[in-house]
């Protein structure tokens, strides 16, 4: 009885520490990490309050479904990986950015066991050109923080290829803008310029006036 009150005082401290994360997803994801801790130790009687904190971050979807990355490497391998989550996606629609979090997450095991070449091969294999689009700007945006310069701009090449796809004008002008964003960061300020001249090009040329007011806002706000 000792050893369980015990545990029940150390699992209040976690939580009042996890509750002054401030960045939501961080946040939730400790608590995620405590109510784990808390079940496997047999403490079930603050699991529907913890439950309550992590789905008011609003990131409990990301959550689930990121920890079935390891079960589907484990069930079909890492090669066959990413086919598994397009079946997902089929079946239960996730939306775009819980698409590209378990694609990233796939991808980055990809890269420890069979290295960076085999990642861009794969990369240029994903159907969807939003999807593309985006794992591309995601690698760019992490080999641009180790300062390999040349690749970064090859990189967001393939991006800008990707987006060429996009049937949508509006996803297609907020990918370009998201584009030129990351270039700028990544000091290719002439060449963002460019780019966001492009994404507002193909931003006024939206044909409903509420949808083009909209991304044309959004492309201004950064």
């Amino acid at each position: 009885v000792g050893m369980e009150e015990w545990a029940k005082e150390v699992f209040d401290q976690a939580l009042k520490a996890a509750g002054r994360i401030e960045n939501e997803w961080g946040r939730a994801r400790a608590l995620n990490e405590i109510l784990k801790g808390m079940e496997r130790a047999g403490i079930e009687e603050r699991a529907e309050e913890i439950i309550e904190m992590i789905e008011e971050t609003g990131t409990m979807k990301i959550i689930q479904v990121s920890e079935i990355v390891g079960e589907i490497i484990k069930e079909v391998g890492i090669d066959q990986a990413l086919k598994k989550v397009k079946e997902i996606n089929k079946r239960v629609k996730l939306p775009l950015s819980l698409r590209l979090h378990l694609i990233m997450a796939i991808l980055e095991e990809i890269r420890k066991t069979k290295g960076f070449k085999q990642v861009l091969k794969l990369v240029k294999e994903i159907e969807d050109a939003e999807e593309q689009a985006w794992v591309w700007m995601d690698i760019a945006a992490k080999i641009a923080k180790i300062g390999m310069e040349e690749l970064v701009d090859k990189i967001y090449d393939q991006a800008l290829k990707a987006a060429e796809g996009i049937e949508w004008a509006e996803r297609r002008a907020r990918v370009l803008q998201a584009i030129a964003v990351g270039m700028a960061k990544a000091g290719m300020r002439g060449r963002a310029q460019e780019i966001f001249d492009q994404a507002l090009e193909v931003a006024e040329g939206i044909e409903w006036a509420s949808e083009r007011a909209r991304t044309l806002s959004e492309i201004a706000a950064g």
